[in-house]
């Protein structure tokens, strides 16, 4: 991500610190225009996430030319995802009940009328991957239907070979096309997230802050241990690779997420730092990262899991 001396990691870390800074002192009319700043930043990045997942994993699975690879690696992706989330979960549920997380908090539980979102269990998820308009999917931003779609798409691909080619060659151009954009994208990204965060810290108060610091506080701790334990062990011991050295890599994508908490919107960066800094294969890489995108909450497993927790504790439940 260093092009001319331009460290981006870097970049991005300043915007964090100087969006809480700034996100803190500024007055309102600032605080109207970084929101457009962040809604621009936010759309750019946004603009180029579908075409960009469609067409990498297209040209992944042709990259691994074979369906029986091309399922296996799908398979392990998928058992780490699951591994990883059960994981998570459970972090979340034990260490707020060591901790006593909410043992003092004062919060009076009050009845409210509230339309109970419905829920769709795994039987309801698996009916409605397959899109009946993959047109429709791309549009309202169902990610899941667009890689259910993008599997198949790839699929086809392989079993009719030669045929496929001049489609092919149209999702080469247009993942080339979407990597070009991000790319350039990528040089404003300090500037976005200084924006994002500073808006996020504008709305919520430093009050509000404070009276959550001993929650959040034990949650981002939960966050970075269970990252540098969790996977930079498996990183270590798998991969082969030091998690140092991981962690510096991966840092442009991590900042990204952090000040944007968007984990759709940072696949791009994602994308680019795994093939560029860490060396993995593109094949494998757009087949992994939009599928772990999408169905690897573990941050928000662990956050539901505590706020649960937490606020059980609080009412004495």
């Amino acid at each position: 991500m260093k092009k001319k001396g331009y460290n981006i990691t870097l970049g991005i870390f300043i915007g964090l610190i100087a969006g809480v800074i700034v996100g803190i002192i500024m007055p309102e009319w600032a605080n109207t225009a970084l929101s457009v700043v962040a809604s621009i930043y936010m759309s750019a990045l946004k603009m180029m996430i579908f075409p960009l997942v469609f067409t990498s994993l297209v040209m992944g699975i042709i990259g691994i030319g074979d369906i029986a690879k091309t399922g296996k690696v799908g398979l392990h992706a998928l058992l780490w995802y699951t591994g990883t989330t059960a994981l998570a979960s459970g972090l979340g549920l034990v260490l707020p009940r060591m901790l006593h997380l909410g043992k003092n908090a004062h919060i009076v539980a009050t009845k409210t009328q509230v339309e109970a979102a419905t829920f769709n269990g795994l039987l309801d998820t698996l009916q409605n991957i397959i899109p009946s308009n993959p047109v429709e999917a791309f549009a309202t931003g169902n990610m899941l239907q667009v890689l259910a779609f993008a599997v198949i798409i790839g699929l086809a691909c392989l079993a009719i070979q030669e045929k496929a080619d001049p489609f092919i060659n149209l999702c080469d151009s247009i993942y080339q096309i979407s990597i070009f954009i991000i790319s350039k994208i990528m040089y404003v990204t300090p500037f976005g997230v200084f924006a994002c965060i500073a808006t996020v810290m504008y709305s919520n108060g430093v009050d509000t802050m404070l009276q959550l610091g001993q929650v959040l506080l034990a949650l981002y701790i939960t966050f970075y241990l269970y990252t540098f334990i969790i996977y930079g062990g498996m990183v270590k011991f798998f991969g082969k690779y030091n998690p140092i050295q991981f962690f510096k890599d991966i840092a442009p994508a991590g900042l990204n997420a952090f000040g944007t908490c968007s984990s759709s919107a940072t696949i791009p960066i994602s994308l680019k730092c795994a093939s560029e800094k860490i060396g993995i294969p593109e094949e494998i890489t757009s087949l992994t990262l939009p599928l772990g995108a999408t169905i690897n909450m573990d941050a928000v497993s662990i956050l539901m899991s505590f706020m649960i927790t937490f606020f059980a504790t609080a009412l004495g439940i």
